[in-house]
């Protein structure tokens, strides 16, 4: 009896570590579906329109993760230095404490990104709008804020590409801690 093909939502994870750890172009259906466990049928059955389908869906994947777990907190009633810890601890989590790639760093160079660029600048400005405002919050000035928010998005991209690179996961945990105590 033929196993059952797992739902959709399932599958967004894996396919998420797949194109982070090896990159679009490198992804192709055939490994995909090596590392996915499934055949390309059902591939096709849960991304009718293949590959680009698939990073398109996870990249969707990746923005409710962050409207859930990073969004969510910095709006939250929650004292500002709680807020950035958590944010902090879920971005340690979906990274694997440095160890897995961002997304963005592993498509930059792939014609996939250009075509899904505008998803990703819209995260990333409402993630600095959300950190802009936690500062303002906190006292800073807009100006202060708005630069503090950048050096952060920069912190955290850098330091997982770092990270990555030296196969030195405390890069990423380290400064996740600056972040935590940026303003103590």
């Amino acid at each position: 009896m033929p196993t059952k093909s797992p739902k959709k939502e399932t599958l967004l994870p894996q396919l998420l570590e797949i194109f982070r750890t090896i990159g679009y172009e490198a992804a192709s259906l055939s490994k995909i579906s090596e590392l996915t466990g499934l055949g390309k049928a059902s591939l096709y059955h849960h991304f009718p329109k293949g590959k680009q389908q698939m990073v398109e869906e996870v990249l969707v994947f990746v923005e409710n993760w962050m409207y859930e777990n990073v969004f969510f907190v910095l709006r939250s009633e929650d004292k500002v230095e709680n807020k950035l810890e958590k944010m902090c601890n879920a971005l340690h989590g979906l990274y694997n404490g440095g160890k897995s790639a961002c997304l963005i760093g592993a498509l930059t160079y792939s014609e996939i990104l250009n075509q899904s660029l505008s998803k990703l600048k819209n995260t990333l400005e409402i993630w600095a709008k959300d950190l802009e405002a936690v500062f303002m919050e906190a006292g800073k000035s807009k100006e202060e804020s708005k630069d503090l928010a950048e050096e952060i998005l920069i912190t955290i991209q850098g330091s997982l590409i770092i990270s990555k690179a030296q196969n030195k996961k405390s890069v990423f945990t380290r400064q996740l801690q600056k972040i935590k105590d940026i303003l103590n």
